[in-house]
């Protein structure tokens, strides 16, 4: 089943804000919106036995022109230019080696080739453009080619993500690849002269094989394992976009919000989306298709078994030689966002109703992965309430630990930015821990008398004084935030959900610290925490003023404060 709702996650929680749906009749035309686009929840299976691939068919209404890098090209010269272009793939399997992802040449007859994309014997991933592609060798071509083997970064049955991209610059230094988010650091060459990429008319687009052995010119062989989410676009995507189709676990991706400006940390926006062309707003002009693994149609000879291409070009793909369909597909929205470098500030997510027992409340953060709240003395255990943990006020409380055991300390640096995010709900008016060192160096607690908030970074115990009282009165849940700016002054913000509170003196305080304890402190007077805390998240950046209200509309949502 797929994610539908109209809520998302915040990129500042490491996931981003879209979902999808299955299960509607892909809109063509001029007109077609972006926003009507969605994703299939199957791929395709390849079996090198069976010479399995899926091949686009040139003479339907998405032409070989639109997939060709060059257009109207003639081989070895003329002057013309190249185009810029953009390919994506999701690949699952055992065996890179010597395999073939996606290449356009011919099926039969001479050896014609204009890019190929493929694993060589070393396991090192290339991508080639040619030019003098007319004569059987093909000897005139730039590429890049991975430093190293991929070997483990892919053929481990998970789902990856490679991404190409060609800047039309006639150079191999324009060429750029990626693995699951991050640029692969290759060695670009180029062999003879290339002037620019050559159109071979009756071309085919392939993805699964190297279909160029009739002249002993195969480069790749026959690749083995799923496919999904197969995508080209007229436009060289940016880093940024890349991060974001990684980020999301498809090869299309849009908002959930489409009547307003992508917030994220890229230069995706929907008014600007990386799918959109120069005909209009919202039209889908640069993604020329869009295959994202759905059921196949058709019955009977297997060249009549076709993939729908679900982007606006309405393309025809069809299968060779017996490809079937497999409920297994990247994303599943549980995106691969702790690779994807988009969120590493934020270390620390006790997320609300995931993953929370009475002995442990796992992190969710891309951060530290490695990194839960934990509590193995029964008598210390608070209980789980509303999908988050009731402390007793007398003996509850967890530590942070690396995963060997030992305590972590979520360290913040002197003047560094700092955001913690707390929904809580105190049942007595009290000092209450939610943080410390573990001792009385370091912590962050809900004042005795409901309202203020006091933290002690450095040596110095700092007290920040709203304007309003009683906002952290027991008895109310509430979503406490606290931002440190950057800098050599240090000002702390306070927000009550959502809403910045005024201070009757600005609050400073541009010390260093560390928390690894929740709940209490264990020297000086405890001060345990009396109440529930339904969630709780640290970061080590102070978040922006979109990415604070991004934050604030989720979880409100999520646990219904006004």
């Amino acid at each position: 089943m797929g994610f539908v709702t109209g809520l998302g996650f915040p990129t500042s929680l490491g996931r981003p804000y879209y979902y999808m749906e299955e299960g509607f009749n892909p809109p063509t035309g001029s007109a077609c919106d972006c926003s009507s686009l969605h994703g299939c929840e199957v791929s395709q299976t390849f079996s090198p036995v069976a010479s399995t691939s899926i091949i686009q068919q040139p003479a339907t209404t998405c032409q070989a022109s639109s997939t060709a890098i060059g257009q109207d090209k003639v081989c070895s010269g003329g002057g013309a230019t190249d185009s810029k272009a953009t390919w994506c793939v999701w690949i699952k399997t055992a065996d890179v080696t010597s395999s073939t992802l996606f290449h356009k040449g011919t099926t039969a007859g001479a050896d014609k080739r204009e890019y190929a994309c493929y694993f060589d014997s070393s396991d090192k991933l290339v991508f080639r453009i040619y030019d003098d592609f007319c004569n059987d060798p093909g000897d005139n071509y730039i590429q890049q080619i991975s430093n190293s083997a991929l070997t483990s970064d892919i053929q481990d049955t998970e789902w990856h993500q490679c991404i190409i991209t060609y800047d039309a610059s006639h150079a191999a230094s324009g060429i750029t690849m990626y693995i699951d988010g991050a640029a692969v650091t290759s060695t670009g060459s180029e062999t003879g002269t290339y002037d620019y990429n050559c159109q071979y008319p009756t071309n085919y687009l392939i993805f699964g094989k190297d279909t160029m052995a009739s002249g002993g010119n195969a480069l790749g062989g026959d690749f083995a394992g799923n496919m999904a989410q197969m995508a080209m676009w007229n436009t060289n995507i940016t880093a940024g976009t890349v991060t974001d189709l990684w980020n999301s676990g498809n090869s299309y991706i849009y908002q959930t919000s489409p009547t307003t400006a992508w917030s994220g940390v890229s230069d995706l926006s929907y008014d600007l989306h990386y799918t959109d062309g120069g005909t209009g707003t919202n039209y889908c002009d640069r993604l020329l298709f869009y295959l994202p693994g759905c059921a196949m149609t058709g019955t009977g000879a297997a060249q009549s078994v076709t993939l729908q291409d679900y982007s606006c070009k309405a393309c025809e793909f069809i299968v060779s030689h017996g490809s079937s369909d497999d409920e297994d597909w990247p994303g599943m929205w549980t995106p691969n966002f702790n690779v994807t470098g988009v969120t590493e500030k934020i270390r620390i997510w006790l997320q609300h109703n995931t993953d929370v027992a009475v002995g442990e409340w796992s992190n969710q953060a891309t951060g530290d992965t490695a990194v839960d709240a934990e509590q193995a003395t029964g008598s210390n255990q608070a209980a789980v309430v509303g999908g988050g943990l009731d402390f007793n006020g007398t003996s509850d409380h967890y530590d942070f630990l690396d995963g060997s055991s030992s305590l972590y300390d979520f360290d913040i640096a002197t003047q560094e930015g700092l955001t913690i995010m707390c929904v809580f709900d105190r049942d007595a008016d009290n000092n209450h821990t939610i943080l410390s060192s573990g001792d009385d160096d370091h912590y962050i607690q809900v004042d005795s008398g409901s309202d203020t908030i006091t933290i002690k970074l450095g040596a110095t115990a700092t007290t920040i004084t709203p304007n309003v009282n009683d906002m952290w009165v027991n008895g109310t849940k509430v979503l406490m935030t606290l931002v440190r700016e950057s800098g050599t002054t240090g000002n702390i913000k306070l927000y009550a959900d959502g809403n910045l509170l005024y201070q009757s003196s600005q609050a400073a305080n541009p010390g260093n610290g560390e928390f690894d304890t929740l709940g209490v402190r264990s020297t000086g007077t405890p001060n345990y925490f009396n109440g529930k805390i339904y969630e709780l998240a640290l970061w080590n950046k102070q978040l922006s003023t979109p990415e604070l209200l991004e934050a604030h509309v989720y979880f409100k949502t999520i646990h219904s404060i006004p």
